[in-house]
């Protein structure tokens, strides 16, 4: 169930989101550690787990311990506020790379054109 969880923290999936995840996606199957043949937890379930991560408080001190885990790898998230809401960035002691052109792609402007008005009243 912790990793269903984190899933759904990283993905910012809703409980039936999380659940249609599961029967959709292998890679989430395969990242839970659960085959197509398994039984699957509902969204009943999901809620369940959640207030009992916030009952006893658990929420920040399981984020400490990822962002501790990715931090090692050279990745860390980021909490938007709501604990529910997270992003990823790189560490900030990590040189950032200035963002890729593509020849061709975002150069031309789009100009829309009025028709039927000219902008004189008479």
């Amino acid at each position: 169930m912790l990793r269903i969880h984190c899933v759904q923290l990283f993905y910012n999936l809703s409980d039936p989101g999380m659940e249609d995840s599961l029967y959709e996606a292998e890679s989430v199957r395969r990242f839970a550690g659960l085959r197509l043949s398994d039984s699957r937890p509902d969204e009943t379930t999901f809620l369940n787990f959640r207030h009992l991560l916030e009952r006893h408080e658990l929420g920040k001190g399981l984020f400490e311990e990822i962002n501790a885990h990715l931090e090692s790898q050279g990745l860390r998230l980021r909490d938007c506020g709501s604990g529910r809401e997270l992003s990823w960035m790189p560490p900030s002691s990590r040189p950032r790379r200035p963002p890729r052109i593509v020849a061709g792609h975002g150069t031309r402007r789009c100009i829309r054109r009025r028709r039927g008005t000219s902008g004189i009243s008479g």
